[in-house]
């Protein structure tokens, strides 16, 4: 392994480590988004009984279908436009 490279990886690993051991520490390890995750999921097995939140996990366990039907229609008007020209 090349010396050049030694150091920014030993650097690397000291700044996780220490990163690790201030989020441990401090108790702030959870994040919001970490807590999302977490009550995505199952409507029947959530802990939080929010209207919002049980509409949110019933989307989830569905599955959005929006990011497909937007692409289909885009795909379809690409199509569509090129074959006027």
């Amino acid at each position: 392994m090349r010396k050049s490279y030694l150091l920014p990886i030993i650097i690397g690993l000291i700044t996780l480590g220490l990163s690790y051991y201030v989020l441990s520490k401090s108790g702030k390890g959870t994040t919001d988004f970490t807590k999302t995750l977490r009550q995505a999921g199952k409507p029947d097995q959530i802990e939080n009984e929010d209207l919002a939140q049980l509409e949110n996990a019933k989307m989830v366990s569905e599955g959005s279908q929006f990011g497909v039907q937007y692409y289909n229609k885009t795909a379809k008007e690409e199509k569509a436009a090129y074959q006027n020209k």
